[in-house]
Parts: C-alpha cells; sequence; structure tokens
C-alpha cells in the first residue's frame, strides 16, 4: 500500500490552466486522469508528455509534487537553520522516457531562482545528481549515484539537507545501493528553499515529437520531514 500524504502537496501537471500554463491542483481537488491516477494498491501513476503545457520558466513539461503547508493553499518554504534536519524520500518505478532517456524525479528547489541548488535525474538508467555548491551557480557539477537502474523496477531515494549544510543523497535497487555526501555553501544560508518530486522531463518538445513521448512513473512513497 503506497504511503503518501495528499494534504502535505500540490501537484502540477502538463495540463493547460485558463492562461495556457500548467495546471496546478491543491488538497482536496486532485485528478483522476491521464497525468494522475491512484491504483487499486494506492500507488500513484504519474504521466508527463513531452507534448503539454508547460510552467513559465521552461518549456519542458511534469507532472510533479510540490510541498506546500499540510491542508492549505499555502506554499511550505524551508531555511536550512529552521530545522535541523530536511529529508525527501521516495520510492517509485519507472515506467518509460522520453527519448533522450532522461527526467528528474526529485528537487531541492529554492524561491525566486531558476538555479535549483539540487536535482536527481533519472539518466538512462543512471541516477545522477546535478549539484549547485553556491546559490545562482551557473552550471551545476554532475555525480553518477547508481547505475544500471533499469524501467519497471522499483527503487527509493532519499534526499537529505542539514542546518550544518551538509547534504546527502542515497539511492537503493535491490542489494545495490549508492550516495554521496555534498555541501552547502554559506549563500544558501537565507535562501527560502522547497522540495519538489516527481517526472520532469529533461526533452525540450520539437515538431517531430510523438504525443507518446514521455515520462511515466509509479509512485509507491513520498515522505516530507523537517525536524
Amino acid at each position: 500500500m503506497a504511503t503518501i500524504d495528499l494534504t502535505r502537496v500540490n501537484l502540477t501537471t502538463p495540463e493547460a490552466d485558463a492562461d495556457g500554463e500548467a495546471k496546478t491542483y491543491w488538497p482536496g481537488e486532485f485528478p483522476e486522469n491521464e497525468y494522475f491516477k491512484t491504483l487499486e494498491n494506492g500507488d500513484l501513476e504519474l504521466w508527463a508528455p513531452v507534448l503539454g503545457a508547460s510552467t513559465q520558466s521552461t518549456e519542458r513539461t511534469r507532472t510533479e509534487f510540490r510541498e506546500i503547508s499540510p491542508n492549505t493553499r499555502t506554499l511550505r518554504n524551508f531555511t536550512l537553520s529552521s530545522k535541523p534536519n530536511h529529508y525527501l524520500r521516495s520510492a517509485l518505478t519507472m515506467k518509460s522516457l522520453p527519448s533522450n532517456g532522461k527526467t528528474v524525479i526529485g528537487q531541492i528547489h529554492v524561491v525566486d531562482n531558476d538555479r535549483p541548488p539540487l536535482k536527481l535525474f533519472f539518466d538512462n538508467g543512471k541516477i545522477r545528481v546535478g549539484f549547485r555548491k553556491t546559490y545562482n551557480q551557473v552550471d551545476p557539477v554532475n555525480y553518477v549515484i547508481l547505475q544500471n537502474v533499469p524501467l519497471d523496477a522499483m527503487f527509493s531515494y532519499s534526499i537529505y539537507a542539514a542546518s550544518t549544510r551538509a547534504v546527502k543523497v542515497s539511492v537503493q535497487y535491490g542489494q545495490n545501493t549508492g550516495s554521496i555526501d555534498l555541501s552547502f555553501d554559506s549563500t544558501w544560508d537565507s535562501k527560502k528553499l522547497y522540495f519538489k518530486a516527481g517526472v520532469y522531463n529533461q526533452e525540450d518538445p520539437t515538431a517531430t515529437t510523438l504525443s507518446t513521448s514521455g515520462s511515466r512513473a509509479l509512485w509507491h512513497s513520498l515522505e516530507l520531514l523537517h525536524y
């Protein structure tokens, strides 16, 4: 049975809202449609076709959760020092990918900036981190944490950030595990951060993109912890 508390997240999908941008749903509004559906065992199926509505900052599409204050329409942000420990933990099964094989499955993002401190990628069977040690750093540094994770196989990940600026990302697939220890510098101390998880395509749409191209995943669990 899936363990996902949908009172603590909103959901953005590639459906177009009244302004033609990606549509966001709040607790109590979650749809049951081609982009988001609840399976009999409680798992959530997320589908993000490459062709669809996107947010203002990108042409790339997503079906992605964003942390909020429970049961509200208020976004939840945190600073590193607000609690000693901050965790995003998920278990999922990737079912399909866009033609380039790349999608983002978890993030630490930052308010009012399009250069997030951390992105976790499913990249052609590799689980890879893109990390910015410094705020507004132009290019992230990439690290492969685990290789040979196939489609249709369940795996889990943990993204941890501490008030000490320590960062750790861990991945487990069967008996195979990988992790990396990183650290932020002081430029992140005052920044408002937030967690995201889902499928966020890393492929731009073109005139030849097929309607069947995109990221599909089964989400088995999602935990957001600050303590």
